[in-house]
C-alpha cells in the first residue's frame, strides 16, 4: 500500500484564502497494527516541533499572512475554546514559521517515504485543506510528491467501506470514540497533529474492521 500522509490544517477562517494557523502531517500504513499507530502517534506529540520520523505539527507565521485572510467569526470561535490551552497555544505559541519553511518541510517530509505507486496525501474533506493549502503554500503545490487530484478524503472512505446505513452508524459509533481517546492523548481536537493522528487511525480501524483493539 505505500505510505500515506495524513494532512490537517487548523485556520482563521473557512476559505481557501483563510490565514493558516497550525499544520500537522503524520505518516501512516493502512496495512499497519492500530497499536501501533498509537504509540507513534502519541511519540509525535510529544516530540514538540521538530516532529520526528512519524510527522510533526508547525505554528505558521501569522504577520507574514496577512489581516486579508482573517475572518472575525472563526475568531471569536477561537476565542471561546471549551481547550484555552490550545487556543493559547495556537495564537501565541513559539516557534512560529513562515510560508515557504512549511512548504519545504512538508514537501521533504512527503518525499522522504512516498511510493509513486502507492501513497497518498488524506484530509477529512476535500473541500478546504487542499484549497488552503494551493493558496497559502504554492512552493508545496509546485514541489509535493503526487497531484491534489490524487488527495483521499477519510469521510468519503469512511462511507464507502463500512456497508449499509445501518452497519455504517453501528461501526461508527465504535471507530469514533477510540479515535477520540486517541486524539485526546495526543493534544485533544483541533491540534492538528492530534485530528492526523486519530484520523489516520480511523482509516486503519475502516480498513481492518478492527474495532476491539487497544480497550481500557
Amino acid at each position: 500500500q505505500g505510505n500515506q500522509y495524513m494532512v490537517d490544517v487548523e485556520a482563521l477562517g473557512t476559505k481557501a484564502g483563510a490565514v493558516i494557523l497550525s499544520l500537522g502531517v503524520f505518516r501512516f500504513n493502512v496495512l499497519e497494527d492500530p497499536d501501533s499507530l498509537i504509540k507513534r502517534g502519541f511519540a509525535c506529540s510529544q516530540a514538540g516541533d521538530a516532529g520526528d520520523e512519524s510527522g510533526f505539527r508547525v505554528l505558521l507565521d501569522l504577520v507574514e499572512q496577512g489581516a486579508a485572510g482573517i475572518d472575525p467569526a472563526t475568531v471569536a470561535w477561537w476565542l471561546k475554546s471549551k481547550s484555552p490551552d490550545l487556543a493559547a497555544y495556537q495564537f501565541f505559541g513559539e516557534p512560529r514559521h513562515g510560508l515557504r519553511e512549511v512548504s519545504l518541510r512538508l514537501t521533504d517530509f512527503m518525499r522522504s517515504g512516498w511510493d509513486r505507486e502507492g501513497s497518498k496525501m488524506w484530509v477529512r474533506g476535500t473541500d478546504f485543506d487542499p484549497a488552503l493549502l494551493r493558496a497559502r503554500l504554492p512552493e508545496f503545490e509546485g514541489h509535493r510528491p503526487g497531484h491534489f487530484s490524487d488527495t483521499c478524503d477519510v469521510r468519503t472512505w469512511e462511507l464507502a467501506h463500512l456497508g449499509t446505513e445501518q452497519l455504517w452508524f453501528y461501526n461508527m459509533h465504535f471507530i469514533k470514540a477510540q479515535c477520540e481517546r486517541v486524539r485526546e492523548a495526543c493534544g485533544g481536537a483541533h491540534d492538528p497533529l492530534a485530528d492526523s493522528v486519530s484520523q489516520a487511525l480511523s482509516v486503519l480501524l475502516v480498513q481492518s474492521r478492527n474495532l476491539g483493539f487497544a480497550q481500557g
